[in-house]
C-alpha cells in the first residue's frame, strides 16, 4: 500500500532563477469542484506559480519559485 502523499520533486533552472516542480498522487478525489478548490488554495501560497489537480489521472502538479520569508 503506497504512503500518502507520494511525491517526486524535480528542480529546473530558468532565466529568473530556479523553479521547483512537484508531482503528487491524489487518492479518493472524484469531484472536479474539489480539485478546483485545492488548486485555488495552493495558488494562494507564497511562491506557487502553478497548481494543477487532475482527478481523472489522480495527479497534482505544483510549480514554485524560491521565496524569501524575511
Amino acid at each position: 500500500m503506497p504512503k500518502y502523499p507520494k511525491g517526486v520533486s524535480v528542480r529546473e533552472t530558468n532565466v529568473e532563477g530556479s523553479e521547483a516542480k512537484a508531482v503528487f498522487s491524489v487518492m479518493g478525489m472524484t469531484c472536479s469542484a474539489c480539485a478546483g478548490s485545492v488548486e485555488k488554495a495552493v495558488k494562494r501560497l507564497p511562491g506557487i506559480r502553478e497548481a494543477v489537480v487532475d482527478v481523472l489521472i489522480n495527479k497534482a502538479k505544483f510549480c514554485s519559485t524560491p521565496v524569501s520569508l524575511t
